[in-house]
């Protein structure tokens, strides 16, 4: 007499390892959407970027860096001048931001520089910067205009944020400063990865360019 397998469907043991396949493929599946997702985010910012730093350049063929530099901010307690490049950031206590941590503003719309950006370059459009905001609550919504004391000298820099670390700045060939352990600054690019950026942490990479050297 013949004997028929009288078993049907999976065993348990069978759908468990069914379900962990799947669970693996779609895992990969919203890791890949969300590096997709990230990569385009930071084109729109590295576009932006790159926006901010040929307008300054432009202005800077019709005005000197101490020219530009008093149209910016000077921030209340250092010697930083800094400015937002462009115009719609959203209002933080009190201010249209592009810059700032919790609710303390430490970058700001500048009437005085916008009017002579727009003079010169014309409007720079940063409305599709999607804002980045490191794991310590900095908030970058634009790239923005500052001096920066680079290898002992003053400098103009643009200033924007990717989202990730160890993301590249991309720059063009335009000079990026590069931040040390100690805290200072210098032009002369490091060894491996790091010269792709100003400095990585937190969640973000920071792009700073030198538009105008020594002044």
């Amino acid at each position: 007499m013949k004997r028929y397998s009288t078993r049907s469907g999976f065993t348990i043991v069978e759908l468990l390892i069914v379900i962990v396949v799947i669970a693996i493929l779609a895992s990969l599946t919203v890791v890949g959407f969300n590096n997709a997702q990230r990569t385009a985010r930071n084109g729109a910012r590295l576009a932006a970027g790159s926006a901010a730093i040929e307008a300054v350049k432009v202005v800077l063929t019709k005005k000197t860096p101490t020219e530009v530099q008093a149209a910016m901010g000077q921030n209340p307690g250092d010697d930083w001048w800094r400015a937002c490049i462009g115009t719609g950031h959203p209002s933080v206590g009190g201010k249209n931001a592009c810059g700032y941590y919790g609710s303390t503003v430490y970058v700001w719309e500048v009437d005085t520089f916008n009017t002579l950006l727009t003079s010169i370059a014309g409007p720079v459009d940063v409305s599709r910067y999607p804002a980045t905001q490191s794991t310590g609550g900095d908030t970058v919504t634009g790239p923005y205009i500052e001096t920066a004391w680079v290898d002992g000298k003053s400098m103009l820099a643009v200033e924007y944020s990717l989202e990730g670390t160890g993301q590249k700045c991309n720059v063009n060939n335009e000079p990026l400063i590069y931040r040390l352990s100690d805290g200072s600054n210098t032009l002369t690019a490091p060894s491996g990865s790091a010269a792709d950026y100003t400095s990585s942490g937190s969640g973000i990479t920071e792009c700073i360019v030198a538009a105008a050297t020594s002044y």
